[in-house]
């Protein structure tokens, strides 16, 4: 009973954009991953993909 009183009090504090954005943070493997997610989410809220093609810079 309580466990469905808590579900029910988190979905009416939380909206889907709020669960999708600490699911997203959520993911990050190490603190320095979870900066760039946070940086992405508040520039566009989307994240960033970062291509590269491999060749060395000087």
């Amino acid at each position: 009973m309580f466990a469905k009183f808590a579900k029910t009090l988190n979905e009416f504090f939380f909206t889907t954009e709020d669960q999708e954005r600490e699911s997203y943070l959520g993911k990050s493997v190490d603190f320095v991953d979870l900066e760039h997610r946070i940086h992405a989410f508040e520039m566009n809220h989307q994240p960033i993909t970062l291509y590269s093609d491999g060749a060395p810079r000087n």
